[in-house]
């Protein structure tokens, strides 16, 4: 089991280094680094504005802000270890806030009852 861990460990490291080149290139305009950037997070990244806005078509917009965003700022990207957070970062941003679904905290006939 340890072994596995470890391995799995590693390709997580192996796939932030991926990341972060893919980042440096698009920062010197590589266009090309930013299609397999998005092959590779685009699903991750639409799962997490999904999660923002529960509406598909609101959901794909975002995305798409998103890498736009993203092709504009990766010269300010640092590699830290973190491009997803650093790209979900981008994405929360992208967000709308008109289009935040707003999801209750406790079961709708408790509200309507402390009314």
């Amino acid at each position: 089991m340890l072994v596995w861990m470890t391995s799995s460990i590693e390709h997580t490291r192996e796939e932030i280094r991926k990341l972060e080149t893919l980042l440096s290139r698009i920062a010197q305009g590589d266009k090309e680094a930013l299609g397999t950037l998005y092959e590779r997070t685009h699903a991750a990244v639409y799962g997490f504005a999904l999660s923002l806005v529960r509406k598909p078509s609101d959901a794909e917009d975002i995305l798409q802000e998103t890498f736009l965003r993203v092709y504009a700022a990766a010269e300010r990207y640092r590699p830290e270890g973190k491009p997803m957070a650093w790209m979900m970062a981008i994405s929360g941003r992208a967000t709308p806030t008109a289009a935040v679904a707003l999801v209750p905290i406790w079961p709708t006939k408790k509200v309507s009852a402390m009314l």
